[in-house]
């Protein structure tokens, strides 16, 4: 292993842990590549450990990304190990440019979803792909501790990072926006407000689900809004916040359609 690869490797490292990149997404699960493969993503960098490499998949992606990568480097397993956090990752890790967007490109925009103050990478991942299916034209990321660019939330979201389109900003820059365009805003709240399937999710909306611990950031109740909630039977108060926002995200789809 050359010097310049060593480089590299100590570069992509402190990419993966470095919670302010703004600039790659990480992948290494086979799966994701097999994804951007199929639609043709460019990589920057992109690594491979032979050792590892078994199924004509893997193999595949290889060859595609020897081809369509800015740099590509065959590397040791003590090596690729040190660098993926999956214990079944497959022979594979690359970085994929982010390609930044402003908030003001959306105006047009109609199916709008806000995280605010998600901490749980896997939410953050799981609420991704609910909006993928369901055609969400904006994901709004604010006072998030799950980063987007964390390796996690791209495991979670199965590579839907790569299709949605997803601004992180913060509470004033969302709510101007949202204000300024038109959308009647949505609180998701587990106790207060009309049952999710009162609304009628037509025109410009926009679903804002809040933190695992603390909820939706008050400053939203000062602003013009809905509050919808989930009717529960059981002796749980509140549903987890990936599956409560699918379940409203679903219920707004279904009747846009």
């Amino acid at each position: 292993m050359t010097n310049n690869t060593k480089e590299i490797i100590n570069i992509m490292k402190k990419l993966k842990n470095d919670t302010s990149n703004k600039t790659y997404y990480v992948v290494e699960d086979l799966s994701i590549f097999k994804l951007t493969k199929d639609f043709k993503l460019f990589c920057d960098t992109f690594f491979y450990c032979d050792e590892l490499i078994y199924s004509d998949e893997a193999k595949e992606i290889v060859g595609y990304y020897k081809i369509n990568s800015r740099i590509c480097n065959k590397i040791n397993k003590k090596s690729y190990n040190n660098l993926v956090s999956k214990d079944n990752a497959q022979g594979l890790i690359g970085t994929f440019k982010y390609l930044k967007k402003e908030i003001g490109d959306f105006k047009n925009a109609k199916f709008v979803v806000v995280l605010d103050g998600l901490e749980t990478p896997g939410n953050v991942g799981s609420i991704m792909r609910t909006c993928d299916a369901c055609g969400v034209d904006l994901i709004l990321v604010i006072n998030t501790r799950a980063r987007i660019f964390n390796p996690k939330v791209m495991q979670a979201s199965r590579g839907m990072q790569f299709f949605n389109n997803i601004i992180e900003t913060d509470f004033k820059s969302a709510n101007d926006f949202l204000t300024s365009n038109g959308f009647d805003i949505f609180l998701a709240e587990p106790i207060d407000g009309k049952n999710y399937k009162y609304y009628k999710y037509d025109g410009k909306i926009a679903i804002v689900v809040g933190s695992e611990r603390y909820g939706i950031d008050k400053s939203w109740y000062d602003y013009k809004h809905n509050r919808v909630f989930i009717p529960m039977i059981g002796k749980m108060t509140s549903l987890n916040v990936s599956i409560a926002a699918s379940i409203v995200i679903y219920e707004a789809f279904m009747k846009r359609v």
